[in-house]
């Protein structure tokens, strides 16, 4: 076996055995097509024949990560309608087989259902609408159910069978999210699907978000589903701020800024509080990932994030509105100005922490090669004119952008960087510049 990062991490995770086909398409769609030609001619229950003669195809899509615990990932087979979607999970350790029985204890009573256990790697695929958490999506996959699910979801008899879903983003276990294109006329409508902890946390801050002013241009919600864990938002039309972006497009940055600044002035008291005292344990996390995945790397992301969490104790600011995970992709520039979508995790707190990981996203994109106008040119109008509705100035930024930056750092991995530890370890650094600069303004 050569020696990569990959083949590394395998073996010093040998608890969890289906790493290396999760890593892996091509030992993927091998176990696939293994399993397929097992099960083929069987009835729903388990995946055909013809899944395992084109598994080489197997792309993977999504990666999450914990080591020792599990891992997840995502597939597409195929292009265009015809793409079949999948994602396996592995489980590691001697509890593996109850936690395969358990992902499997509802499905006994589901119609239709498509996965395929492999007990040896503790590991279980699922061919899309099944997802062991995201209970609703099966109706999605028969046209008179799904069309009665959307239409009570909006309280709108006029949607039809021959109107279709067009999946904009799928998170396996945690969220889907898609555009209802009408076969009439209509308005597009984004509904998400939601596991049962993040829906109940999404339908708070939606609920408390109603009451933010109208001038202040929010993907709003009309319509939702307690039973289903689902809730339908508006469309903003218009490109969002990356795309116009890698498209080379005239963007005004102070406007941007004088959005986000409007959204940062709301104060909705029903909303939770950004957890601060919790700060310095969701980092320390961060770097038990980062030195797994970096053993060479392990004490300088636990200094770093011992680092940040003291710099965030330090800095105070007045609280306010934030979007909870903002970057490029959530802004949309629409004709009537910058827009705001996904907004589930949406809370009251210190506005530079939304700032930073928005410019932490540009310094990441950047550091994987992302072609960027110069960043620090995007930064400084941005802020130029955030500050210009705020008001007075903005301090103590850069420790915001070194925890946005911390947070980020392992992502090049989820994406399957093909250097993924050199872009690892390029963010820590740029991390460590960051809170130099704080410290010595």
């Amino acid at each position: 076996m050569p020696k990569t990062p990959e083949n590394d991490l395998i073996t010093r995770d040998s608890g969890l055995p289906g790493l290396a086909a999760i890593l892996d398409p091509s030992v993927m769609a091998a176990q696939l097509a293994e399993a397929g030609a097992e099960f083929d001619g069987q009835i729903d229950g388990q995946l055909d024949g013809q899944l395992g003669a084109e598994a080489e195809k197997l792309e993977l899509q999504y990666l999450r990560y914990k080591p020792g615990t599990n891992c997840l990932a995502g597939y597409r087979l195929g292009t265009g309608p015809g793409a079949r979607v999948f994602y396996a999970k592995a489980y590691a350790g001697g509890g593996a087989q109850a936690k395969l029985d358990k992902a499997e204890a509802k499905a006994e009573k589901r119609q239709g259902l498509r996965r395929i256990r492999i007990d040896r790697l503790g590991l279980v695929l699922f061919e899309f609408p099944d997802d062991a958490k995201l209970d609703a999506l099966q109706k999605l996959a028969q046209p008179e159910l799904r069309q009665r699910l959307l239409a009570r979801t909006l309280g709108d008899d006029s949607i039809g069978q021959s109107d279709e879903l067009e999946t904009l983003a799928y998170k396996p276990e945690r969220r889907y999210v898609a555009r209802l294109v009408r076969a009439g006329k209509g308005e597009p409508i984004v509904f998400k699907f939601y596991s049962p902890e993040r829906y109940r946390a999404a339908r708070k801050a939606h609920r408390a978000l109603g009451s933010v002013p109208e001038e202040i241009l929010l993907q709003r919600q009309c319509g939702g589903s307690k039973s289903y864990e689902m809730l339908a938002f508006g469309w903003l039309q218009g490109p969002t701020l990356r795309e116009a972006l890698d498209a080379g497009s005239p963007v005004n940055m102070e406007s941007v800024g004088a959005a986000i600044a409007r959204l940062h002035a709301q104060t909705l008291p029903k909303l939770a509080q950004e957890g601060v005292p919790n700060t310095g344990d969701e980092l320390g996390a961060l770097a038990g990932t980062l030195g797994f995945l970096l053993p060479g790397l392990a004490d300088s992301a636990e200094q770093l994030a011992k680092q940040i969490a003291g710099a965030r104790a330090d800095a105070g600011e007045e609280l306010g509105l934030l979007h909870g995970d903002l970057y490029d992709k959530q802004i949309v520039l629409t004709e009537s100005g910058a827009g705001l979508i996904d907004l589930d995790d949406a809370c009251m707190g210190d506005p530079r922490r939304d700032l930073g990981l928005w410019i932490a996203h540009l310094e990441r994109d950047r550091i994987m090669g992302r072609g960027l106008p110069a960043v620090d040119g995007l930064v400084g109008a941005f802020l130029e004119g955030y500050q210009a509705v705020r008001g007075r100035p903005l301090a103590g930024l850069a420790p915001f952008v070194a925890e946005g930056l911390f947070r980020l750092a392992h992502h090049p991995f989820r994406r399957q960087s093909p250097d993924w530890p050199e872009r690892s370890a390029e963010i820590l650094e740029r991390t460590r510049a960051l809170l130099a600069e704080s410290a010595h303004p």
